[in-house]
């Protein structure tokens, strides 16, 4: 489900497209045995909103953290999104390699120096 919303997240904006979804995972799960019976709604919609929340951070609020140095703008998202922190540092450490960025700006972002 991850991969296809954060790369993807503009399309599952509709309740329809999320059934779709939600349907495509339960097979899948299904198949693979990991699941008996649906999953929950409450369950399903919190994990989509994770993964909205993951995705814009990716592609809109990181680049520009980066190019702007701005600390204050993910300290912010760190504070409101519910993330936990640790993982958008993977997120964020994720980002650097597939990107051939130097991890040495993202320890200095970290730190909040600029």
């Amino acid at each position: 489900m991850r991969e296809r919303i954060r790369n993807f997240y503009s399309k599952y904006a509709t309740k329809a497209d999320q059934d779709a979804l939600k349907r495509e995972v339960c097979e899948e799960l299904h198949h693979k045995k990991l699941l008996d019976g649906q999953i929950p709604d409450r369950l399903f919609d919190e994990t989509i909103l994770a993964i909205k929340k993951e995705a814009i951070y990716l592609h809109n609020l990181l680049p520009t953290i980066i190019s702007q140095k701005d600390i204050s703008l993910r300290e912010d998202f760190l504070e409101n999104s519910g993330l936990d922190r640790f993982y958008v540092e993977e997120l964020e450490r994720e980002y650097y390699e597939l990107n051939d960025l130097n991890m040495e700006e993202l320890y200095q972002i970290r730190k909040g120096l600029n």
